[in-house]
Order: structure tokens, then sequence, then C-alpha cells
């Protein structure tokens, strides 16, 4: 569980000089024009969904690469999510994203608890896989600009959405993934690392049947309407995220897949559980698979210096592009 959080002003700022440091600077005469299109398409239960296409103004056709959010209400279009693996225009690096919109959440919204019911109604892992796999499908008939190279990116929520419509998808081309950990099940995390710990002692025994008795309520009654640790999550969206564990999806996959997290990752998701992930794929032979483990990094990139989230965002989009990226001083690989 984790929140893409509103970055102050400050390192937005740093974002904006750092991007065009890194990605226009290189290329002032021949950089190349962005267009944006916001689309829709309707999904099997009426809804609209909404989803926004930015890519290089070329006539050679690109991959197409899906960056995922996370959890919380928030819009896609918001400042410092927005910019997440933007097309430059840099001519070395074309490509188109596509971002998926959240049900009932105003497209720059910034406020993660400000819930909709449309909102709760329709956030699960399974829906936002479903939302997606949905969008797909409707670029495949009409985007003629894509070259059929599909890419997913996604952190935290998005980083389990991502690795699900992942496997679900044959032709995707690689995968780069964070802050989900996936070596052990979101309730696992509770019940190692955050709310009952050996560290409690005699007391953990008690905790564990007091947490576990919350999780019994939950699956019993995985309702939108109720909410437990936060107001946008609900019974429904924790319903969808207590058993998920990440290694039966992965394990033997020949596709690219990269695994970043923060070495600092606790509050996001326990470091341990990207490592155990790491761990347990390594015991199955050809897994394409790389953990980049990121020094001095909590839940997500933006914890760096914003000149290292910048470097580090690089690296993973070429990673993604190419499937192979040069490794930071900040990143240790295992």
């Amino acid at each position: 569980m984790s929140f893409f959080k509103p970055h102050l002003w400050r390192l937005r700022l740093c974002r904006v000089l750092a991007f065009a440091l890194l990605h226009l600077l290189p290329h002032p005469l021949s950089a190349q024009q962005i267009i944006q299109d916001d689309l829709t398409v309707e999904a099997s239960d009426g809804r609209l969904l909404t989803y926004f296409v930015e890519r290089t103004a070329t006539n050679i056709r690109v991959p197409l690469l899906l960056v995922i959010d996370g959890s919380g209400c928030l819009g896609a279009k918001r400042s410092g999510f927005s910019e997440l693996m933007a097309p430059s225009g840099n001519p070395d690096l074309r490509y188109a994203r596509v971002v998926v919109g959240k049900s009932g959440v105003p497209n720059t919204q910034s406020d993660p608890n400000a819930c909709s019911a449309e909102f709760l109604q329709n956030y699960s892992m399974q829906k936002r896989v479903l939302a997606h796999m949905r969008v797909l499908q409707s670029l495949r008939s009409k985007a003629d600009w894509w070259n059929g190279e599909l890419l997913i990116y996604g952190w935290s929520d998005g980083g389990d959405i991502a690795v699900q419509l992942f496997a679900y998808t044959p032709d995707a081309t690689r995968l780069a993934f964070g802050g989900v950990g996936g070596g052990f099940t979101m309730q696992e995390h509770f019940e190692r690392f955050w709310a009952c710990p050996e560290s409690l002692g005699e007391a953990r025994s008690e905790c564990l049947n007091d947490l576990r008795r919350t999780f019994t309520k939950i699956r019993d009654n995985p309702t939108w309407t109720k909410t437990w640790a936060g107001p946008s999550n609900s019974y429904l969206a924790w319903d969808s995220r207590l058993s998920t564990r990440l290694t039966p999806l992965l394990k033997g996959e020949k596709r690219g897949v990269l695994m970043l997290h923060g070495a600092e990752d606790f509050d996001g998701a326990p470091v341990e559980s990207a490592r155990k992930l790491a761990d347990d794929l390594a015991a199955f032979d050809g897994n394409a698979f790389t953990y980049w483990e990121v020094e001095g990094m909590s839940h997500d990139m933006w914890s760096l210096p914003p000149e290292s989230a910048l470097r580090l965002e690089r690296s993973t989009l070429v990673w993604l592009l190419q499937g192979t990226a040069e490794l930071l001083p900040i990143i240790a690989k295992r």
C-alpha cells in the first residue's frame, strides 16, 4: 500500500529544470513536437474510461509505453505525475505514453483522499487491470502510430497492476515496476512488518488475531461503502490487494522484467518483500529478470535528490525502450 504524494513546489521546479537538461538540451535543434490526445472508450459495464496519449509527432510508428498510476484518488494529469516518463521530443527516444485515468477522479486532482463514490465503486486491482486491457484493445484497432511494441511501467499499486497486465498480455515486450514488493503478500506486510512485527514479543499473538479478524471482515464483505486505513482504501480495494503474491506470475518469464525498489523503503512496501521476490525468481532457470535496489531511496524515486531521480527515471525509460541501460552508482543490481 502506498500513495503518490504531492511534491513541494521546489522539487517540482527542480524536476522541470532537470527534465529539460536531461531530455531537451542534447537535441535543441531536432526536438520534435508532442501530440496530446484525451480519449474515451466504453467498458463492458457502461463506464466511459478516459485515457491520455502523448506521442512524438513523426511519420515513424513508435512503441507504446503504458504508465500505470498507484493508489489514491489522484488525477492522471496532476502535476508531478503528468511529467513521469513523458515524451520530450528527443528523436533518439521516440514513443507514445498512455495513461488510463481512474473512474470518478478529475484529471488534475492532487488530493489523494478526496474520493467520490464512483472512484470507490470501481477501484480494485482487477478492475484496473481490465480497464487497461480494454484501452489496449481499442488502441490496437485504431492507433495507426503504434508499431505494435508494448512497454509497461507501474509503481506501487500500479506495479501490482502492471505485473498482472504484463502476465495476461503475451504480446507485451518489456515490464518495469517498483514500490510493490511482491515476494510477500500485502497481508504478510502487515503481519510481519507494519502492524504486528516480532518486536512486539508476547503481544504479537493478540495483535495478529485482531488484524486477521479485520481481514476476515473485509474478505467476507468486500464492499466499496466501507474503508479501512484511509478514505481511498475501500474493503473492495483491500480484498483485491491482500493476497496477491507476484512470484507465480513472473517465474519462468522469458520477456524482459525490471523491478526497482528503494533500499530505504518500509512504509510503502518493505524492501524485504522485493528482495524475497528477487531471490524466489532466481531459483527458476531462464528468467529474464533484473532487480535494481536503489540506495538512499524510500518509496518512490522522488525521495531521491532531484538530479538522481531524473537520472533513474531516464535509465528506466532507456531500459524499457532498449532492454538495457547504464547502471547508476546508486543502483545495486541483485
